[in-house]
C-alpha cells in the first residue's frame, strides 16, 4: 500500500505517515520503543491500513475489521473453547444465537422449551445452545454515596454521616428484588446435534467460502 511521509514545513524529518488511501494518519509517538523502532511500526500501520483483511480460512474481513477472524470462525473458535455440559446436569435458561426463543432475542427459559417452540415458529432447532448467567438487579451503596459527593468538596464523602445506614438500607433492598437478566455464558456450551455440531468442527472454511 502507499504510504505518505509526512513532515513540518521547511523540515525533512519524518514525523507522520499516512495511509495513501484513506489519509488515516499514523503517529510513531504511541509506540513505547526507540525511536527508529517506533517510526518503523508507524510506517507499517499505514502500509496495512486499507490493506483487505483475510481470515485463516480465506474469507475476506471489513476493512478496519475488530477482528481477525470471519463469522464462522469465530462461532467455530467460541465453542472449540467452551466446555460441555451434558444436558441432564443443565437447569436453566439457554442462549443458542440462531433462534427467536421463548423470551425473545435468541433466549431461551429452558432446554425442555427449545424443541418445541423451534417447531411452531418453523425454525431450524439449533446444533447448541449456550448456558445463562444470571444477573439480578443490585444498588451499589459505595457508588451512590460516591455519586452524591463527586461535585461537592474533596473531602465530602469522607464526611458523610450515618454512612453505614446507607449500606444496611441498600442491602436489606436488594434482598427483596426480584428482577433478573439473563446472558449467554460463552464457557459453557450444551450439545443438542452431535452430528451437526462435530460437522460445524470439522468444515473446510476455505471450501465453505
Amino acid at each position: 500500500m502507499d504510504v505518505r511521509e509526512l513532515t513540518f514545513k521547511g523540515s525533512n524529518e519524518v514525523q507522520l505517515y499516512a495511509c495513501g488511501k484513506c489519509g488515516r494518519v499514523h503517529s510513531p509517538g504511541i509506540f513505547a520503543c526507540r525511536s527508529d523502532l517506533a517510526h518503523a511500526e508507524a510506517q507499517r500501520f499505514a502500509g496495512e491500513c486499507c490493506k483487505p483483511k483475510v481470515c485463516v480460512c480465506g474469507v475476506e474481513l471489513p476493512v478496519n475489521a475488530g477482528y481477525t477472524a470471519c463469522e464462522k470462525c469465530r462461532e467455530k473458535n467460541r465453542v472449540q473453547k467452551a466446555q460441555n455440559i451434558a444436558p441432564d446436569d443443565y437447569n436453566g435458561s439457554v442462549y443458542p444465537d440462531s433462534n427467536s426463543g421463548d423470551w425473545g432475542e435468541g433466549y431461551f427459559s429452558e432446554l425442555s422449551i427449545v424443541k418445541e417452540h423451534c417447531h411452531g415458529h418453523d425454525e431450524i432447532e439449533p446444533a447448541y445452545v449456550f448456558t445463562c448467567h444470571e444477573q439480578p438487579l443490585r444498588l451499589d451503596a459505595e457508588n451512590i454515596l460516591e455519586n452524591a459527593t463527586s461535585d461537592m468538596h474533596e473531602d465530602a464523602h469522607e464526611e458523610v454521616v450515618d454512612a453505614d445506614e446507607v449500606h444496611k438500607f441498600v442491602k436489606q433492598w436488594n434482598s427483596k428484588q426480584t428482577c433478573r437478566s439473563f446472558y449467554p455464558n460463552w464457557t459453557q456450551v450444551i450439545i443438542l446435534d452431535k452430528a451437526r455440531f462435530d460437522a460445524l468442527l470439522n468444515a473446510d472454511r476455505s471450501e465453505a467460502a
